[in-house]
């Protein structure tokens, strides 16, 4: 099934927005989490699942979105990428390459990718954030609260345009690993 970007059926689409660190100690509750959500959106009839290609919660994300496909192949991972060249500015990260892997192993099992912009901008990101919010009726989130912060943004967006949001920060333990709710 070929999938055109500007056809998705909103009311089957689900976008994904967290933040880029992840703790150690949490990763494989906040999995499970998404696992249990994907799960339960599925039941509800979603089957388009977006993420916006960006570390952290985006790649977890979007690993369980294609996990899930392998055992429904209705379930489809559309990539909403801010810009083609998205990975120029990861090369002075630790862990470059092994974020480059996963990053290019994800982007070609796709089922669809969507370049918002063809280079970096000041507000590609901004726009790919639209575009999943545009497209979607469902937002799951993994988001502490920190106002100014893309998946902030992104929530806030979700919100305003009546998405039903789904926050999985509360999902997962963070007063074992010393993580506070960020006040805003």
């Amino acid at each position: 099934m070929d999938i055109h970007p500007d056809s998705l059926p909103r009311e089957q689409t689900c976008c994904f927005t967290g933040h880029r660190v992840i703790a150690a100690g949490l990763r494989d509750d906040l999995t499970a989490a998404v696992d249990l959500c994907i799960k339960e959106l599925y039941h509800a009839g979603y089957r388009y699942f977006i993420t916006g290609g960006a570390l952290g919660f985006d790649t977890l994300a979007a690993a369980e979105v294609l996990r899930a496909a392998r055992f429904d192949a209705d379930i489809k991972l559309i990539l909403a990428l801010p810009c083609r060249d998205q990975t120029a500015r990861w090369t002075e990260m630790p862990g470059y390459l092994e974020h480059l892997r996963r990053y290019k192993q994800i982007l070609g099992l796709a089922d669809c990718v969507i370049y918002v912009n063809d280079f970096y901008t000041d507000t590609c990101m901004q726009e790919r954030n639209r575009y999943m919010v545009e497209h979607s009726s469902a937002c799951v989130a993994y988001y502490s609260g920190y106002a100014r912060s893309g998946a902030g943004q992104t929530c806030r967006m979700a919100l305003a345009e009546g998405l039903d949001l789904f926050n999985l920060w509360d999902s997962v333990d963070h007063a074992a690993s010393g993580i506070s709710k960020a006040k805003n």
